[in-house]
C-alpha cells in the first residue's frame, strides 16, 4: 500500500459519514472495557447513525471477543442481525 493511502486511512473519520449510509442496517458490537477502541466512540457513532441500528456493549476487553464464549456471543448477534436485515 502506498504511503499516501496509509496516511489517508489514518485521517478517515467514520463519525463524519455515518449518517449517510442509510438505509443500511448497522450493528455495533463494542467491548465496555476496551482501551484500544473506546466504547465512547461506538456510542457517538450509534447516536449519529440512522435506523435500523443496534449497539451491543459486552462486559469485556478488546481481545476477549476473539475467542471462547464472547466469540460465540458476538457471532450469534451478528448472525441474527444478518438474518433480520441483510439476508
Amino acid at each position: 500500500m502506498p504511503w499516501q493511502d496509509s496516511r489517508a486511512s489514518l485521517e478517515y473519520t467514520p463519525i463524519e459519514v455515518i449518517d449517510r449510509i442509510v438505509p443500511r442496517a448497522l450493528l455495533l458490537i463494542g467491548a465496555r472495557d476496551d482501551d484500544l477502541c473506546r466504547i465512547e466512540g461506538y456510542e457517538k457513532l450509534y447516536e449519529r447513525a440512522r435506523e435500523p441500528k443496534r449497539l451491543v456493549v459486552l462486559p469485556i476487553t478488546h481481545y476477549e471477543i476473539y475467542g471462547g464464549e464472547w466469540l460465540d456471543e458476538s457471532s450469534r448477534l451478528a448472525c441474527e442481525w444478518f438474518e433480520r436485515f441483510l439476508k
